[in-house]
């Protein structure tokens, strides 16, 4: 590992001074690039995500789009888009990455390079950094190699930009929330640029006595070495300092009432020392280089570093009586450090009617955690109709599984990609994996094993505007840790199927797509009741979404999407039978419009407003459960947002508002049940130059 860790970094080192050493001479002679490069981009290659690829269905939720949505985390800024089921757990003060696409997990990485996630471990990021999010759905391990077979959902980090520009603002809110925030790009010369973007941020969540404070800067630098080199430098620190947030609660009380009715959604069932601080680091490059028209290289480093220090106390899924429920607590005391290299060349050429770009890449991870990281079980009761905290104690000592939190992970990768594209009409994708990966847990062997994953593509583009498609993609995701019976996990593998129609008509500007999706994963860990998680034999997800993002008129913007699940099922518990897959809707249908009125003299107005409808879903089949209510229907809810901006010349004023009618809800159930959050308003200032 180390002597695998020491050559990824001598490459990408080697390769960025050879290239700085090529172009030095003609530094001084630069010219303004007509567009900065995004190595990072799930693009590779190309540095953008097309509409047109025949591979996995794709899309970008922009700058502007998250901020009319007033989303401030990532499971809320997916809430509109198709396939995508925004906070199954309800809303979180300290994790923002709880949702499900096409009925399973999926992947987060920051420009390219993918975020550790394990147990209570993950990144959180501050959506006021990145400039876009980029979707690719579905199994997809030819990005990054492992992955979940939901997908994988890329952050794009704001970036010097050739024009120097800027603002700054303040927010306050619902939950007492308050901040304010700025965002400056300029530059050191013409071939230096630079950016600052920080956020800060302090509020309480919809649980009673649960607060969170959050400061966020990323400052970054952009060489122009040459007309043909791009040096990136990207950085940012976040701290995030409260009482974490706890919104498990039992099937008695919430989805039935108890013996006193139902349980608040505000009621706070965690310890008094409840406390969550953490620190997230990230620093790397992103190097660009044109041979010529046709060939390219591009390099990009990352390293990322999160400390958390976490007490939480958290409830049983099952009461003692009829008002008392068993206390857990959660200690993790432990850091994480990734190191993730990324080094690839393209090169594109046309041959009369053929066009063809081929990629071939390296990529190297490296993850070590190491800590403590423990549960200890029913070390306190608490009543859920009129819970009085106390003092939790954590022992090391007490914990069913080692406390000591040794990780190693390491994984190299191979790829190979080529997009052929016939007559401008036929458009081919194929793609090659070839990853090893391996892991020791506490001085364990966890796994070690040798994956390749496949790609392939096709569309056809008519002249009406009618594109056609079918691909097919494959995914697989390592797995540390072990099962509740002591055995190491598996690496769980999946494929996808997907065939639709992309529409770009020629009579309106808008996007319109049908997609049809067939999903297989097995090996799927899954929640036993326990700390731990079981694997299951398999779980597949089949449906169909519509998505659309059009402009109706100059004024007026819609985004609409509707996501339909033929069949969501695993198979859990050793039974030899498929159940329904929890916290997956059957229907969910939404629809965002925009109005913009230019009112003169500088002046502007822009209203919008929201629908969101989520259909259905099940809880979990099991026998744990007391009483056992193996796959109840938890109910359906239709939540309404809204928004309004007034903007005067560089100053403007937005007002977002989620769930206005404040709806009590309960958004899923998986032994435990979420309630929804509640209603939230937020008015932000801002100036802009």
């Amino acid at each position: 590992m180390q002597k695998i860790f020491g050559s990824a970094f001598a490459l990408s080192l080697c390769a960025a001074a050879v290239l700085a050493q090529e172009v030095s001479e003609r530094a001084n002679e630069a010219q303004v690039l007509d567009e900065i490069a995004v190595v990072g981009s799930v693009g590779k290659g190309s540095g953008k995500v097309d509409f047109m690829s025949a591979g996995s269905s794709s899309v970008i939720e922009s700058k502007k789009a998250i901020e009319e949505r007033g989303a401030t985390q990532l499971d809320e800024a997916v809430k509109y888009e198709a396939g995508f089921i925004g906070q199954p757990y309800g809303a979180d003060l300290d994790t923002s990455d709880w949702l499900r696409l096409r009925g399973f997990e999926a992947s987060v990485s920051l420009d390219g390079a993918s975020a550790y996630k394990g147990g209570y471990f993950g990144i959180s990021p501050d959506l006021y950094g990145y400039e876009s999010i980029e979707v690719v759905k579905g199994a997809n391990s030819l990005l990054y190699g492992s992955s979940y077979a939901g997908g994988v959902i890329n952050l794009v980090s704001k970036r010097p930009t050739l024009t120097p520009q800027g603002e700054i603002g303040a927010k306050f809110g619902s939950n007492h929330l308050r901040g304010v925030f700025f965002d400056v790009s300029d530059e050191f010369s013409e071939n230096v640029k630079f950016r600052i973007v920080s956020d800060y941020e302090k509020k309480r969540g919809d649980i009673n006595y649960t607060w969170n404070e959050h400061f966020f800067i990323a400052p970054s630098i952009l060489f122009l070495l040459g007309d043909d080199t791009q040096l990136t430098l990207l950085s940012s620190f976040t701290h995030d300092a409260g009482t974490g947030s706890n919104g498990f609660f039992p099937y008695v009380g919430t989805m039935i009432p108890g013996a006193q009715g139902k349980i608040s959604p505000s009621a706070n069932l965690g310890a008094l020392n409840d406390s969550l601080s953490r620190d997230q680091i990230s620093v790397g490059y992103e190097l660009a280089h044109s041979f010529n028209d046709k060939l390219k290289f591009e390099s990009s480093y990352k390293f990322n570093r999160e400390n958390k220090d976490q007490i939480g106390a958290s409830v049983e899924y099952n009461m003692i009586n009829d008002t008392d429920i068993a206390q857990d607590l959660l200690f993790v005391d432990a850091s994480v450090n990734s190191h993730i290299f990324d080094n690839r060349i393209s090169y594109e050429d046309e041959w009369g009617s053929v066009k063809n770009r081929l990629t071939l890449g390296v990529d190297y991870r490296d993850i070590r955690a190491r800590g403590q990281y423990f549960y200890n079980y029913f070390v306190g009761t608490i009543n859920v109709y009129n819970p009085v905290r106390t003092r939790l104690t954590a022992n090391p000592a007490l914990s069913f599984s080692n406390p000591n939190y040794d990780l190693d992970q390491s994984q190299l990768g191979f790829y190979l990609n080529d997009k052929i594209e016939l007559y401008e009409k036929l458009n081919l994708t194929l793609g090659v994996r070839h990853d090893k990966a391996k892991a020791t847990l506490n001085g364990d062997k966890s796994y070690d094993t040798d994956e390749t994953t496949y790609q392939a593509g096709i569309l056809y583009a008519f002249d009406s505007g009618f594109m056609p498609y079918f691909n097919y993609s494959e995914s697989f995701m390592p797995q540390s840790g072990r099962t509740s019976s002591g055995e190491f996990y598996k690496p769980t593998t999946a494929r996808q199927y997907e065939a639709g129609v992309k529409y770009l008509p020629s009579f309106i500007d808008g996007e319109f797509s049908l997609a049809y999706f067939d999903i297989e994963q097995r090996n799927v860990p899954y929640t036993d009741g326990s700390s731990f998680s079981s694997q299951a034999g398999k779980q597949v997800a089949k449906g169909v979404e519509l998505g659309a993002n059009v402009n109706l008129s100059e004024n007026l913007n819609l985004i609409a999407a509707y996501t339909h699940y033929n069949e969501a099922k695993i198979n859990v518990d050793g039974f030899d039978y498929m159940t329904p897959t929890p916290l997956i809707p059957k229907d969910m249908l939404s629809g965002f419009l925009v109005y913009s009125m230019d009112l003169g003299g500088g002046h502007g107005l822009k209203m919008g407003a929201g629908v969101r409808y989520v259909g259905k879903s099940k809880s979990e089949s099991s026998a744990w459960t007391s009483p056992r209510h193996d796959a109840v229907s938890v109910p359906s809810h239709t939540l309404i947002d809204a928004m309004a901006e007034y903007s005067y010349k560089d100053f403007s004023l937005r007002l977002n508002a989620t769930n206005i009618a404040d709806k009590e809800y309960v958004a899923g159930c998986n032994y435990w049940c979420y309630y929804g959050e509640g209603a939230k308003v937020t008015l932000t200032a801002k100036y802009s130059w």
